[in-house]
């Protein structure tokens, strides 16, 4: 069994080759810390190196792993240059429940860290060559069984990285913001993204629905939980079914691209001039109106509690979605515009 995190797809890609040469089964860590492992004979381990360290969500996760100890355990990172103490700092934990790692190896691949490699990924995308090989090598190692453990040993820097003095300063300064010029709105990073962290605006409305339903201490207030936990459980439907419609969609995209580059160019063109009417009827017309409108009726409705309270809620998801479609129509733009120049 392969146990897998991934954040940006490098790691993902690589247990993916591994589990196909080794005729194995592939399991999200998410899902590994909520089943039985003590049946599998081998276990692998495959994550990328974080800050010179393992991810935050490696390290609370496998201390709830359930493997035995006789298995055959190795761990693969990914990383830019050096894992630092991405390896010595999963051994330890499992260690402590009497497992011993008897493998391990590190594949180079484009770094995601902008203060070490720049904000240009294309510039290392050369490493993507050395892959197979050292996927190789691993998979022969790992079907014989071998016993040998590489950048298992602690270093200074890392702990020093990784200290508590240093890390929560580090992790502030370096804070990642979405880069809304470039981001086409495909969905991948939402879809892959191991937290759902890009969907929790659904979450925190429900959160504060439940905060008014719990503490509200005025009839106004209380009024509010209702059409919050509505506005809450439309958000998780309309996240969950893009969630749901992506994967298919990306395998669709990818077929007609290559089938014919020159047709799935000049589909893309016509869906994108529909998209673009479409949205600028949304942004420009529906919605403003939308939201003029309950704007109004809160002024007429102003004896009303919970009339109003659902026309303020209304007015704010209007909003919302009004300024989400508006990003959407800048990024469609873009997206039509490198359309554009491919075609040319």
């Amino acid at each position: 069994m392969i146990i897998y995190f991934s954040g940006s797809g490098n790691s993902l890609a690589v247990a993916r080759k591994i589990a196909e040469k080794t005729d194995d089964r592939l399991i999200h860590l998410n899902d590994a810390a909520e089943t039985d492992l003590a049946g599998e004979s081998v276990i692998g381990l495959i994550y990328p190196a974080y800050s010179w360290d393992a991810p935050l969500i490696v390290k609370s996760l496998v201390p709830r792993l359930s493997i035995s100890p006789a298995a055959y355990v190795y761990i693969v990172v990914t990383c830019g240059s050096t894992p630092g103490n991405a390896i010595p700092t999963v051994i330890e934990i499992l260690s402590k429940k009497g497992i011993n790692v008897q493998y391990s190896r590190i594949i180079s691949v484009p770094d995601s860290s902008a203060i070490c490699f720049g904000n240009n990924a294309n510039e290392q995308f050369d490493k993507f060559g050395r892959v197979p090989a050292a996927v190789d090598e691993i998979v022969r190692d790992v079907t014989e069984r071998r016993q040998s453990l590489t950048h298992h040993k602690r270093g200074l820097q890392a702990n020093f990285i990784n200290s508590r003095a240093f890390f929560p300063i580090a992790t502030w300064l370096v804070r990642q913001h979405v880069n809304n010029d470039k981001c086409i709105g495909c969905g991948i990073c939402a879809n892959v993204c191991p937290c759902k962290n890009i969907a929790l605006i659904s979450v925190l409305v429900l959160l504060c629905a439940a905060g008014f339903y719990v503490w509200g201490k005025t009839a106004m207030a209380r009024a509010y939980w209702m059409p919050l936990a509505v506005s809450g459980v439309f958000l998780v439907a309309v996240a969950g079914g893009l969630f749901f419609a992506n994967n298919p969609r990306i395998e669709k995209f990818q077929e007609h691209y290559q089938e014919s580059p020159e047709t799935f160019v000049q589909a893309e063109l016509d869906r994108t001039a529909k998209s673009d009417h479409d949205l600028n009827l949304i942004v420009y017309t529906v919605l403003p109106i939308f939201v003029i409108v309950c704007g109004v009726l809160v002024v007429g409705f102003k004896d009303s509690t919970h009339t109003r309270a659902w026309l303020i809620t209304l007015m704010l998801l209007g909003s919302f979605l009004m300024v989400v479609d508006s990003n959407t129509k800048a990024r469609n733009s873009d997206y039509r515009t490198k359309l554009i120049e491919a075609r040319e």
